[in-house]
């Protein structure tokens, strides 16, 4: 059987940058520049790195780049397929790294940070099941519960045998977003209280980011009508001016750093997505070594984001203890959580995903004896 689609090798390269700005932010900004995070029993203040302030204060846009590219991965991953092998996928795309990853901070926690296991116990459970409230190992986790939101409303539409109609979803998120954006602009909706801090959750803050990977892959398909490229322009807009809210809020602007930067990365970088995905061939490595590196760097993009902050930030401050000048210590710590994200990419996490693969093979053979459950082994319906 044919592949839906080409790989898209130059994705690689963007999800890797996008995770090198997330971690740059955490490690070469927030992690001094914020008066109290959850950073604070890692790092403790040992040094500042204004010098890196202009560039690293808008590094957290990466983590909208990371919710384009899963609208993207999600409605190629989805078209065509069964809603039960849709969930596999993302369970053992979620769950291996981070049983790896959550207890690689734990430790790491409990030996550099110091802390007691009482105090990290539930936020480890919390963790390793995806629990998604809050209140977990390390706060970048919430990015998690925020896909696995987009993950369930896919779900529901392959279950409900209408994949067809993804851009009723993609509107439909879209919208969300939008009115929730005047709401909180108007101040008909205070920002405060527990709907305004779990907004990213329910997608009321980042819909239309993930709509617009929707219709990228719907671009890269050639399946775009006149109202899909109107959603598309409408979603960007309604992204746009999330992420210029999301800026004016941040430690950046408040330090006197334009309020643009954040808006003017993160289109340039969709930009970039459109033309690699419309035209793969044009960015597909011609020697097929260079293509598996490419894919390797974009395996070790999920666990080097799950270690970065906690286990980055409790480096930078051993090495600067062990002497290191704090200019060197940062990309000596940078480069450990790479080199250690690879190392779980390549070695740990397969292993971990092929007993879980085998464990869900039984249960999806359970589940094929229930006639009430069999809407699960249909197909949800395909575009194009």
């Amino acid at each position: 059987m044919e592949p839906k689609l080409p790989y898209f090798y130059a994705l690689d390269c963007v999800r890797f940058g996008a995770a090198l700005a997330v971690a740059f932010f955490h490690l070469g900004f927030y992690a001094w520049a914020a008066d109290t995070s959850p950073l604070d029993p890692m790092f403790r203040h040992v040094t500042t790195f204004h010098a890196l302030a202009p560039v690293s204060w808008f590094g957290w846009v990466g983590v909208e780049v990371f919710f384009v590219l899963s609208g993207f991965v999600i409605a190629n991953s989805a078209n065509g397929a069964t809603p039960l092998s849709f969930l596999k996928g993302r369970i053992l795309r979620l769950y291996p790294a981070v049983w790896i990853c959550a207890t690689i901070s734990l430790l790491a926690i409990l030996n550099i940070g110091q802390v007691q296991m009482s105090q990290l116990l539930v936020r480890y459970i919390h963790a390793i099941g995806l629990w998604p409230t809050g209140d977990w190992i390390d706060a970048v986790y919430w990015t998690l519960a925020v896909e696995i939101t987009f993950y369930a409303l896919v779900f529901l539409l392959l279950a409900s045998g209408h994949f067809s109609r993804l851009t009723y979803l993609a509107w439909a998120i879209t919208l969300v977003n939008a009115l929730y954006f005047v709401t909180i602009q108007t101040e008909l909706f205070p920002r405060g209280g527990w709907v305004y801090y779990h907004s990213s959750t329910f997608l009321l803050r980042h819909g239309s980011v993930f709509a617009v990977g929707i219709w990228m892959w719907l671009t890269s398909r050639r399946l775009m009508k006149f109202s899909d490229w109107f959603g598309l322009a409408f979603a960007s807009l309604v992204a746009s001016l999330a992420i210029w809210d999301q800026s004016h809020f941040s430690l950046g602007v408040t330090m006197g750093y334009w309020v643009g930067w954040p808006i003017a990365l993160w289109g340039a970088v969709v930009l970039a997505q459109f033309a690699f995905t419309r035209w793969p061939e044009k960015f597909t490595p011609a020697k097929m070594r260079s293509r598996k590196i490419l894919r390797e760097i974009g395996k070790s993009t999920y666990p080097l984001y799950l270690i970065h902050a906690m286990v980055g930030s409790g480096l930078i401050r051993v090495y600067i203890e062990w002497g290191l000048r704090p200019f060197a210590a940062f990309p000596a710590a940078l480069l450990t959580v790479v080199a250690a994200a690879l190392v779980i990419s390549l070695y740990f996490e397969p292993k971990l995903r092929r007993l879980l693969a085998w464990a869900l093979d039984f249960i999806e053979a359970r589940i094929a004896r229930i006639p009430l459950l069999g809407f699960v082994l249909r197909p949800g319906g395909a575009i194009g």
